[in-house]
């Protein structure tokens, strides 16, 4: 039975512990072992000595209960006390939780401890006796809970450069210089307090920011206590904006503004009053212990510029100060002890840009003789050195500044002309550059109201519809911007038209309306072109936009063409490492990466990502963005590991602010790494993280969600359930057909999505609609040129391939490729895909020769286009050695799919399935060599990665069980392989629908096994239960009938049924015969004919068919092929049944030569060849052993 006690000092107890969802808390202890009550007065003396520091502790008694508890809590750090008794078991789970350091610090028995450490890469400390180390956990609580400041440092060389205009302000830290202009901007404003207040706890509520015990407090006391003392309180406001000023929580932020500026204008009414205590210069104390990144940031920036981001705390009493330096190094190698030394010289300083007061006499806490300072107190760095007799202790000389001092006066003045306007426009232009839209939209809307000039509104307007871009709102963002246009329109000269059209080309753009954003794209530049000068900046920025433009359109030439226009114009007019000439590079990258053209994309971006560096802070989100897009270039290529490396460096810069969308598409980009490597429990982590920032931070149908969605559906469509897959897909479509019109690419890229895994269902039917309507969007929206039009070609052309189709196939496929010859490079890879395409169709036509012409192409073009240990590279290999399979060069097919498998298990984990599907493709090379235990050996490998890394209804799993079962069957092992084939059924009947086409290829394994045990009646029923299924799924000509028929018919030979054997090889022949792609079932069928007249005593029509059935096999395999083997024998055997002893002689000798040239020695099919020569040599005249 769970239960739980949960002691707070603002909340009455409860039976129930339910998640607190309040964020701004730093720590948590929790207590779990499942005898609770067996050891409670240990647990009473563990309360009695950290109840003073942490004001909520709870107890669980059930493993489960406490796993989700932690999951569902918004903390970064859980100290989990345990005796052991739970600690093994939920271990893993702690490792599945991002971004929380966990300590268990209670634990009777000493040797749990060491495992864990080595089992967990999260928990920091291990403790093993409550007495001994209570106090050491309580000071770190205090630490971690208590002392949650933001900072942020400015160096000097930076400084100047920013002043001289040499560096671009990005080159800040973004929280330095947008928490200034929030400051300046906040403290302007003039709001209504109790409607603000209203606002306020109505935000709290709905986003689970407080109890509402604190609420109450904060409302009962807002009128009746000063605003330092709510601030000092033990409630959550103190936490709460800190965190928000930290990570730039701009919602957060300006619902908090009318408290800020309250809170500032006491401080500065109190300093003012206490004026006579400041008439000398001053020396204050703050302890704080830091990570070692910030440190170093603040050690290279000694002699340039320091703030705290919020109200900061500090005490005349030294003493006081070092209780806050923070953790020792026993307790997080990671933290460094600071204390700060503050000098304050109140004639230096302006009291009501920077006031500061004694607040002793308000909080309670007289002999700390506490200063509180105003958020974003700006500080020159001073000395920085080491605390004597301390480890990893550092004392820092601050000096207090303001715009006095002519640094920061340089670098405010900077900051300012960035966002210019009345007080409240310029808040919402600032939530609009942090990307955070949806406040940004409601405060354009209520200035919209309260604009006095058409010139006002349409600035608005236009700042309007960008904000509802970034919500994905494009219908509505093209409204807001036609506003401004027509505004814009009756004021001549307007000099803001020309960007106005170019914010209408852009949501047009981003609708898929490519025609009416070149018109309006154009538009803007014509008026540029009248207005401006030849290389004014503002060119660049239409130049981009149609640049981007012909990329998304496919003209990959002109996009080119146009960001190089782009990049004269900015070399020219900006620092050569100025941020946007990054971008440049990217983008010409860009266009370099779609054309496949790695090499020089990798160029381009290492050119981008070298200005990025020299220009930004090295934690600047752009610089994050800019290591996101090196890692897709490496993925791309198929270097997962630099992919990988690329992708953890901009996730940890990301992960600086925990709601960012930015944050998210990081992880969809580390998610897709994982699917494309199979590891699908890690992709799925991935997306489920990116989709729980996503619902925080943006609308539920943002565009963003359904990219998120669609590579859901991809990982799904990977691991076999396609259900799943196909839901996600749906959820996609669906936010893609409210937000954008209905024939939008997006809309085509979902369509063809849901075709792939109808595909991949056997479905082809549904496949072809889906595809068909993607096909149509496009053609309707792309020009006839565009890459994704080749894209549906492809798809189209797959699913005529497998319908048996062929020659629909290769003109699909055609169309495919004359776009990607037309449009991209001669070796781009994707011409390689094209000609590996039309290598299949020739290879299931039967004409291998085409095949392999094909298929060199395409594995040419890898060879000197990708990495040699590119996945695609493996895909050719396998392509190649399964035609040498079926030409049967086993030994050239061993060598080449085994080069595949190579490439494969470098590339991914060991269980992906990419693998066993190579492996299975060796075993199927071993079996046909006869090599039975090296076979089994490799489809074994194959079973056991299928089996251990999907899920059970995984349709691979499926085609596993049917592998082993035909080796088994081969083998002569007849109740294995019947075995192999019932745990497929289970799989199927349980997953599948009743007419999957995969029942048909289980059912005719069944009757191939049943028909070799002699188990006739099993046979037929089974094969007929295969050719219902076929009728149902597959048209009334297609091939796999006739295979069906011609087994049926072999079988009532073996019954001795001549006459239905000949009812139903007739009717093989019927559909064989008038498909000339499958010439070689055809000749397959001809030999079962010979069979059964020879059976029959008719030697002579029997010779007919075994001519004809030999007659295609000599065109079209090798003169060696096993398969040519198996038919001089049939013949051989023929004559000399009618006693034509030399010819049978002659027939049976080449049977023999071609199986010692391509079988091992031990084969059956050998073994049998020699014997029936050994029969026949007595009789003939030819023989001469």
């Amino acid at each position: 039975m769970f239960y739980a006690y949960t002691i707070r000092h603002t909340t009455t107890s409860s039976n129930t512990a339910q998640p607190d969802r309040n964020p701004v808390k730093n720590c948590l202890v929790i207590c779990v072992d499942e005898n609770i009550n067996e050891k409670q007065e240990d647990w009473q003396k563990l309360l009695a000595q950290v109840q003073d520091v942490i004001s909520d502790i709870r107890f669980f008694t059930e493993r489960d209960e406490c796993i989700t508890f932690i999951n569902a809590m918004s903390v970064e750090r859980i100290f989990l006390i345990t005796t052991g008794d739970l600690g093994k078991i939920s271990i893993h789970e702690i490792d599945d939780m991002p971004k929380k350091d966990v300590f268990y610090i209670f634990c009777y028995d000493k040797t749990r401890p060491e495992v864990w450490t080595k089992q967990s890469s999260q928990i920091r400390r291990l403790f093993t006796a409550i007495d001994k180390n209570c106090k050491s956990l309580t000071d770190i609580i205090h630490q971690c809970n208590c002392d949650p400041i933001p900072m942020n440092s400015v160096s000097k060389e930076v400084i100047t450069a920013v002043a001289s205009g040499e560096r671009n302000l990005d080159q800040l830290e973004p929280p330095f210089m947008y928490s200034m202009l929030f400051k300046e901007i906040i403290l302007e404003l003039e709001e209504d307090d109790s409607k603000a207040m209203a606002d306020f706890v109505a935000y709290c509520r709905q986003q689970q920011k407080a109890s509402e015990s604190d609420l109450e407090i904060l409302q009962s006391k807002y009128l009746q206590k000063s605003s330092i003392w709510l601030y000092t309180a033990d409630i959550f406001l103190y936490k709460m904006l800190n965190k928000a000023l930290g990570t730039l929580d701009m919602e957060g932020m300006f619902k908090m503004g009318f408290f800020i500026r309250k809170l500032h204008r006491e401080l500065d009414s109190l300093y003012r009053e206490q004026s006579d205590l400041f008439m000398a210069p001053l020396t204050v104390y703050r302890g704080k212990g830091v990570c070692q990144e910030k440190f170093e940031n603040l050690r290279q920036a000694q002699g340039g510029l320091f703030c705290f981001n919020t109200f900061l705390s500090t005490s005349r009493s030294i003493s006081v100060g070092k209780l806050y330096v923070g953790c020792s190094p026993r307790e997080s190698d990671d933290i460094v002890g600071i204390l700060f030394v503050i000098t304050i010289d109140p004639h230096s300083v302006s009291a009501s840009t920077s006031p500061f007061a004694y607040i002793g006499d308000t909080d309670g806490f007289e002999e700390e003789e506490e200063i509180l300072l105003t958020m974003n107190t700006v500080f020159k760095v001073g000395e920085i050195k080491k605390i004597d007799n301390a480890d990893r202790q550092w004392e820092v000389h601050l000096a207090m500044t303001d715009d006095k001092d002519p640094q920061l006066a340089a670098l405010t003045r900077h900051i300012k002309e960035q966002i210019k306007g009345t007080p409240m426009l310029r808040m919402a232009d600032l939530q609009l550059r942090l990307g955070e839209y949806k406040e940004a939209e409601q405060i354009y809307k209520k200035l919209l109201k309260q604009a006095s000039s058409d010139y006002e509104k349409a600035n608005i307007f236009s700042s309007l519809g960008l904000a509802q871009e970034g919500q994905g709102q494009y219908k509505k963002a093209v409204l807001s911007h036609e506003q401004a246009l027509r505004i814009c329109e009756q004021i001549q000269p307007h000099p803001g038209l020309a960007r106005v059209y170019n914010n209408i080309g852009t949501a047009y753009h981003r609708l898929g309306n490519y025609s009416r954003a070149h018109d309006c794209y154009e538009k803007a530049l014509n008026i540029r072109k009248i207005t401006l000068p030849e290389n004014d900046p503002d060119f660049a920025s239409s130049y981009n936009s149609i640049g981007q433009l012909y990329k998304d359109e496919g003209n990959y030439t002109k996009a080119h063409d146009f960001y190089e226009k782009v990049l004269k114009i900015r070399i020219k007019a900006l620092p050569e490492i100025h941020p946007h000439v990054a971008t440049c590079y990217g983008d010409i990258g860009q266009v370099y990466n779609n054309m496949g053209n790695h090499a020089e994309a990798l160029e381009f971006y290492q050119k981008d990502l070298e200005i990025m560096q020299r220009s930004l802070s090295p934690n600047h989100p752009a610089l994050g963005a800019t290591y996101g897009t090196m890692g897709q270039i490496h993925k791309n290529k198929g270097d997962y590991l630099k992919a990988q490396e690329f992708y953890d460096k901009a996730l940890k810069i990301q992960s600086r602010s925990t709601d960012n969308p930015d944050l998210a598409t990081s992880y969809v980009n580390i998610g897709q790494l994982h699917n494309s490597r199979g590891d699908y429990e890690q992709a799925d982590k991935c997306f489920q993280q990116a989709k729980e920032i996503y619902n925080k931070c943006l609308p539920s149908n943002h565009l963003h969600m359904a990219n998120l969605y669609s590579n859901i559906g991809d990982m799904y469509k990977n691991m076999g359930e396609y259900s799943k897959s196909l839901e996600s897909y749906r959820q996609a479509l669906k936010i893609r057909e409210e937000t954008l019109p209905w024939s939008h690419p997006h809309s085509a890229t979902s369509f063809g999505d849901m075709g792939q895994v109808y595909y991949n269902m056997g479905e082809y039917e549904k496949a072809l609609e889906f595809h068909t309507k993607a096909l149509k969007i496009r053609e309707g929206t792309l020009p006839p040129t565009h890459p994704d039009l080749a894209t549906s070609y492809h798809n189209i052309g797959q699913v005529h391939n497998n319908m048996s189709d062929y020659q629909k196939a290769l003109e699909f496929y055609e169309k495919a490729l004359k776009i990607r010859e037309e449009t991209l490079p001669w070796n781009h890879p994707h011409s390689a895909t094209s000609f590996g395409d039309m290598g299949q169709v020739y290879y299931n036509m039967g004409e291998y020769e085409k095949a392999l012409e094909f298929h060199t192409k395409a594995l040419k073009i890898r060879q000197d286009t990708l990495p040699p240990t590119h996945p695609d590279l493996a895909t050719s290999y396998i392509d190649i050695g399964q035609l040498h399979n079926n030409t049967g060069n086993y030994l050239e097919a061993l060598e080449f799919c085994e080069k595949g498998l190579e490439i494969t298990k470098k590339n991914s984990p060991a269980n992906h399935p990419d693998s066993a599907t190579s492996y299975n493709q060796v075993g199927q090379i071993y079996s046909n060599l006869g090599d039975y235990s090296k076979a089994l050996e490799y489809c074994k490998e194959a079973h056991n990665i299928y089996a251990n890394a999907l899920s059970p209804n995984y349709s691979s799993l499926v085609v596993s069980h049917q592998c082993l079962a035909e080796l088994y069957q081969r083998m002569g092992n007849y109740a294995t392989s019947v075995q192999a084939l019932m745990d497929a059924l289970q799989i199927q009947t349980k997953y599948f629908e009743e007419s999957n086409p995969s029942f048909a290829s289980t059912y005719s394994c069944f009757g191939r096994v049943y028909r070799d045990e002699k188990d006739y009646t099993k046979a037929i029923d089974y094969f007929e239960k295969c050719l219902s299924i076929d009728k149902q799924t597959l048209p009334e000509q297609h091939p796999y009938h006739a295979v069906t028929y011609c087994n049926i018919g072999d079988t009532h030979r073996l019954m001795g049924d001549y006459e239905k054997a000949l009812c139903f090889l007739q009717k093989a022949l019927n559909i064989q015969e008038n498909v000339k792609y499958i010439l070689l079932d055809c000749a397959t069928t001809y030999t079962k004919l010979g069979e059964t007249y020879s059976d029959m005593k008719n030697y002579s029509m029997a010779l007919i068919y075994f001519q004809k059935g030999l007659k295609i096999r000599e065109e079209k395999l090798p003169n060696n092929h096993p398969d040519l083997a198996i038919i001089y024998h049939n013949i051989g055997k023929l004559y000399f049944s009618s006693e034509e002893y030399d010819t049978a002689l002659k027939y049976v000798k080449k049977a023999v030569d071609i199986g010692q040239e391509k079988l091992p020695p031990d084969h059956p099919h050998l073994v049998e060849y020699k014997e029936t020569l050994e029969k026949i040599s007595p009789f003939s005249s030819l023989c001469t052993i």
